[in-house]
């Protein structure tokens, strides 16, 4: 999950700094947009790991400063998770939907929405990352409020289900 919020900053980050050669339109925001897919582990359940095979999307404005230097990109993601077992081959899916700036002045990504919610019908919510998040570029992981089972380790109920 880190490395998914990672190469998007990355990416929209770069191109920043490719758009922002060109200083007479650098005023004006510009569209940026982008998918990315993986299948990565994610959990380690002792027996097994967890892998999140994702693809996730995204859409906004990268923004400037009055000299024409990127400072801000502001962007809505959306996208979809396929949580699984390699060894049973069991799994649950969940879906994405937040918001997302990516402060390029001060190097850090801030979200805000859900990363992870895998809800089971007659059960419930499984396993949720929601709430707001800041990623410093240098530092990692800086910021966390709301339930954040991912971040926090909470995952024993996962592994439970994909066991």
């Amino acid at each position: 999950m880190r490395l998914r919020v990672l190469v998007i900053a990355v990416t929209t980050g770069a191109f920043a700094v490719v758009v922002s050669t060109t200083p007479a339109a650098a005023v004006q925001p510009v569209p940026v947009q982008g998918t990315v897919s993986d299948n990565v582990p994610v959990v380690d359940c002792g027996a097994f790991q967890v892998w999140d095979e994702y693809t996730t999307s995204w859409s906004g404005h990268l923004l400037f400063d009055r000299a024409g230097n990127p400072v801000r990109i502001v962007e809505h993601l959306w996208g979809s998770d396929r949580l699984y077992n390699p060894v049973n081959g069991s799994s649950v899916s969940d879906t994405i939907n937040a918001s997302e700036i990516v402060d390029i002045a001060n190097g850090q990504a801030i979200e805000a929405g859900q990363d992870f919610r895998v809800l089971v019908p007659g059960v419930g919510a499984l396993f949720l990352d929601v709430g707001r998040f800041v990623i410093d570029f240098n530092d990692g992981l800086v910021f966390l409020k709301g339930r954040h089972q991912f971040f926090g380790g909470d995952v024993g109920a996962l592994c439970a289900a994909l066991s």
